[in-house]
């Protein structure tokens, strides 16, 4: 089963970059802290059959390069597992996923 994942920084389309690397490490946090998973969630593949659109809004973006749209920032990656950690279904003992989900980060670095 596929997924897919969809990026943007200040509306820049991203391929990638240290907020992705934030999402995959606050998932797997909720994960290990879940021994009893939603029966939504497959422990091997989490985001199988699921879409992520990432929106980040940040005062001055880090670029890996100025060619790349790859995002630098370990404060970046920080903020998105915490927030990830925080808010995704079954972190917090809720079994069902919501329809739409919308979580706004409050610091902006």
């Amino acid at each position: 089963m596929t997924w897919a994942i969809y990026t943007f920084v200040n509306g820049r389309r991203c391929s990638g970059g240290r907020h992705v690397d934030g999402l995959a490490s606050g998932i797997a946090s909720v994960l290990r802290q879940n021994p009893k998973l939603p029966a939504w969630v497959d422990p091997k593949q989490p985001l199988a059959g699921k879409t992520v659109v990432l929106l980040l809004r940040l005062r001055e973006p880090q670029w890996e390069n100025a060619r790349t749209n790859v995002l630098a920032g370990a404060h970046v990656e920080r903020l998105v597992r915490e927030m990830v950690a925080k808010q995704l279904p079954g972190a917090d003992g809720s079994q069902e996923p919501e329809k739409k989900r919308e979580h706004r980060l409050s610091r902006v670095p």
